[in-house]
């Protein structure tokens, strides 16, 4: 529910502030957020995914040592918040300028540097929820900030334009982390766990088993969405592309938020299921699970978005016309990210974050070498595309790597997804490359058909043999708790 509000809003806002600031405004803005993620991604350090896997796994079987944990967590990350504000802020005149030829950006920037505190602490707290596995809570947050932020973040707009939004973006981050304090807090009187400020560095050896590859993955990431983002900027026209790129993007939360929103929950459940039995098979039959409903709902909700690509694409108005061509591109890039982030849960709950740090990093190489020597012309298409590519090797990279952990039986009915995402891309590329649009439209159609019968068929009966589609509407309520209880048996 949090996040389907979440998404469903933060959709609505990017619409009305593109419309706003215009193609090359909003391509500004898209840089700018890629530059503070960038450096946000150095500060990060891992510390939302070390929250979320140890939180779950001690927080019933040793209050104490979940206690020392947060405290060491909460003090690296106000330390790490503060040494990234210090930094974006002292190199804000040499980034927009020296580097990335936009010293009208410069004050975005400036402001933008506030943000890190809050957002790097408030990314903790969210870990720290999932850890504790309460959702509501998370959702309940999650829904009141969003709501506060909508007008906040109009006002600001329509005030000072690009400047203005980025201090929307403070605003809304710093009542996020006050909204949240009272939650934790409940959550650690629930469980009788004790925030042990003095004892907290008896924990440290967490911060380079499991932080540290977090962080290197994560700084793998952000970084590497910075260069092409740069590179994207520099070149003929390249604002203009960055804001078609920037709109396209906001349409992938029809694909990633239902996977998004089951991710959360399975990911929690996957770490306590490991660290509790070390049960392969148990677990093994969760990650299945888990990868192929997320997964198989998201190739079918890309197939019908990219079938009315170019109509939904006039929701930004007559400067992004062409967001029409570059939005299958994104939409089939987003489904391949969605395989590519539920397999890394694997490496998340299992603690081998070592080997998603190669994963992501080879992702990265992978993507910046394609779009530089081979699809840099073409723009925010060549960018999409490369990224696609990227991602789609990765999984398949990640998908060898956990059938060599798991076993053969862990690739059950994942293939076929393979397949279907192939089949997604190329119908993309057609759509904004081809002229016959409506033989690709045709494809689209008939692979959300068979997409659907895969997960009608095949995935959902897996999961809930018993389960009568009649019976599907009047048991909604429950759906997610049962699903939860599927995962953890």
């Amino acid at each position: 529910m949090g996040t389907g509000v979440h998404r469903a809003c933060n959709f609505a806002l990017m619409v009305i502030v593109a419309r706003l600031l215009g193609k090359v405004g909003f391509g500004e803005l898209g840089i700018v957020q890629s530059t503070i993620g960038a450096i946000g991604a150095f500060a990060g350090l891992g510390l939302s995914s070390t929250s979320l896997r140890y939180i779950a796994e001690f927080k019933d079987k040793d209050p104490e040592k979940s206690g020392r944990i947060i405290a060491l967590l909460y003090t690296v990350s106000f330390a790490a918040g503060f040494l990234a504000m210090v930094i974006c802020f002292s190199s804000a005149s040499w980034l927009a300028s020296g580097i990335l030829h936009k010293p009208q950006l410069i004050s975005a920037l400036h402001i933008g540097s506030l943000l890190f505190m809050s957002s790097l602490v408030g990314g903790l707290q969210g870990g720290i929820l999932i850890g504790f596995q309460d959702f509501r809570g998370l959702a309940s947050v999650t829904i009141l900030q969003t709501l506060l932020s909508f007008p906040v973040t109009v006002g600001l707009s329509l005030w000072a334009g690009l400047n203005g939004f980025v201090a929307a973006l403070v605003v809304t981050s710093l009542l996020g982390l006050t909204i949240c304090v009272p939650v934790i807090f409940r959550n650690l009187r629930g469980h009788r766990i004790k925030l042990q400020w003095r004892e907290a560095w008896r924990e440290h050896r967490t911060l380079y088993v499991f932080s540290l590859p977090a962080f290197l993955a994560g700084i793998s990431h952000g970084p590497v969405m910075w260069i092409a983002s740069t590179l994207l900027v520099r070149s003929p026209g390249g604002c203009a592309q960055m804001g078609l790129l920037n709109a396209a993007l906001q349409f992938n939360m029809f694909v990633t938020m239902i996977a998004t929103l089951f991710a959360q929950v399975a990911t929690s459940l996957l770490s306590e299921t490991y660290g509790e039995s070390k049960d392969a098979c148990r677990y093994a039959r969760a990650f299945n699970l888990n990868l192929r409903l997320n997964w198989t709902w998201s190739i079918m909700v890309a197939f019908t978005v990219i079938i009315f690509s170019h109509a939904i694409s006039a929701a930004y108005g007559v400067g992004f016309h062409l967001i029409g061509r570059i939005l299958p591109l994104t939409i089939a890039f987003a489904t391949a990210n969605i395989g590519f982030s539920l397999c890394g849960q694997f490496f998340v709950s299992s603690d081998r974050m070592w080997l998603h740090l190669l994963v992501v990093s080879l992702w990265g190489l992978t993507f910046i070498g394609v779009f530089y020597f081979i699809l840099l012309p073409l723009g925010a298409k060549g960018c999409a595309i490369a990224l696609l590519i990227a991602y789609f090797i990765a999984v398949v990279l990640q998908l060898l790597m956990i059938n060599n952990f798991l076993g053969r039986g862990i690739l059950d009915g994942i293939i076929i997804n393979c397949g279907l995402v192939a089949i997604l891309s190329l119908a993309a590329i057609g759509l904004s490359f081809g002229k016959s649009v409506g033989i690709w439209q045709a494809m689209s159609a008939v692979g959300a058909l068979l997409t659907f019968g895969k997960f009608a068929v095949s995935d959902v009966r897996v999961a809930f043999p018993s389960l009568r589609w009649h019976a599907v509407w009047q048991e909604r309520g429950s759906f997610l708790r049962a699903y939860c209880k599927n995962l953890d048996q």
